[in-house]
């Protein structure tokens, strides 16, 4: 009886080590997740003058080599020492790969000011906190799937194929900062074997913040700014999609629903084809220790 136990106990227990060696899947929102490595910096308190440096724990779940903008910033003025503004340093991390369902990350590890300096606070005063914060921005491109019946007419029959003018489509993709979802396909007949496809779809946010991709150094909250391009492969890829401010389109919100249309000449009563709905934009992760108590000579 004590042998049947001890088997049951270990089953699970070399199931997760198998994971844990083979690889793990990725987390809600797939792309770049940020970690404070342990005790850099110490996250309950810092003396005065206490040397410190920040080290960051960088794990790519996407499939591409990517160059990340990695900066680290706090909240106490320059002149108490600390971290100076503007400190960034541009990182690059290889890509994941994937092991049947799994997915095996790239990590990296970041360290500010370097590996072998380090940052202190000076001249605080009673009650002073801080608060350390990194913030890692890198490009990103999420890829949608579908596969969509298209005919001319509404009279045009289809043998052992559901095609409808008007219908829900499915999506397939992986998990990624902004996905796809609500797919919704409408053919306009215009005559002449021409026809106009309407592309309807929501883009929502999964987690972290998404900015222009072109202003990964210098962001502002005006760079939300993401570029949509659909392709029906073979067919087309000139479809214009609303709303657009200048050709790309606006997101600063959780979610948005999409509009695109392009207009085909069929030479076929009908056609199924395959749709590739592309989205470019940056995604910024955050992270924060937390107030950390800065402690002077006195309070030791």
């Amino acid at each position: 009886m004590k042998i049947l136990k001890l088997i049951i106990i270990l089953i699970p227990l070399l199931f997760i080590a198998q994971c844990a060696q083979f690889g793990q899947r990725a987390p809600s929102g797939q792309g770049i997740s940020l970690n404070f490595l342990k005790n850099q910096p110490p996250i309950d308190l810092l003396y005065d003058n206490q040397n410190f440096r920040v080290g960051l724990e960088l794990t790519n779940y996407g499939f591409k080599d990517t160059k990340a903008s990695v900066c680290v910033y706090d909240t106490v003025a320059d002149f108490f020492g600390g971290i100076p503004s503007n400190v960034c340093e541009q990182v690059q991390i290889n890509a994941a790969e994937k092991s049947g369902n799994n997915i095996i990350p790239e990590v990296k590890q970041v360290y500010f000011p370097s590996k072998s300096q380090t940052y202190f606070y000076k001249e605080i005063t009673k009650g002073m906190t801080t608060n350390i914060i990194s913030d890692v921005i890198y490009p990103y491109e999420t890829k949608a799937n579908s596969q969509i019946c298209i005919k001319r007419d509404e009279n045009v029959k289809t043998t052992g194929v559901t095609c409808e003018l008007s219908s829900a489509e499915q999506v397939i993709q992986d998990s990624a900062p902004l996905t796809v979802s609500n797919l919704k396909k409408d053919i306009i007949p215009r005559g002449n074997n021409e026809i106009s496809l309407l592309i309807t779809f929501d883009v929502q946010k999964t987690y972290g913040e998404i900015l222009d991709k072109n202003k990964i150094s210098q962001p502002t909250d005006e760079d939300k700014l993401i570029d949509i391009n659909l392709n029906l492969k073979g067919i087309t890829q000139n479809f214009i999609c609303n709303p657009n401010k200048a050709g790309r389109i606006v997101f600063k919100e959780n979610q948005k629903t999409i509009k695109c249309e392009a207009i085909l000449t069929l030479s076929q009563d009908y056609i199924v084809n395959p749709l590739e709905i592309m989205i470019n934009y940056a995604h910024k992760v955050s992270k924060s220790t937390g107030a950390i108590k800065l402690v002077i000579e006195e309070e030791i």
